[in-house]
């Protein structure tokens, strides 16, 4: 079981023993209704990523010194060139 499955089975759970112990809900006012009655404003997401300012120009070349310095074996610069595609691309 994946670990996002196992979290919402969890929750799945928890919410049905809540219910069993409180019974079920009197009311559900949910944001929408909120927002229609004027008691919350609407939110908006906006997904923008944050343009960088690089302050070291040779930023690109002390990475490898750093790597090569480290004398890495294959699986450790497999794992590493990973880890920076899925962080910097």
């Amino acid at each position: 079981m994946q670990h996002s499955s196992l979290s919402q089975a969890l929750l799945l759970l928890s919410v049905r023993k809540t219910k069993e112990v409180f019974g079920d809900y009197v009311s559900i006012y949910n944001f929408k209704q909120s927002v229609d009655d004027g008691a919350t404003v609407a939110l908006y997401y906006e997904n923008r990523i944050p343009e960088l300012q690089l302050t070291n120009k040779d930023l690109n070349e002390d990475l490898q010194q750093v790597i090569d310095e480290a004398e890495l074996d294959p699986d450790q610069e497999t794992k590493l060139e990973c880890e920076f595609a899925r962080e910097y691309t």
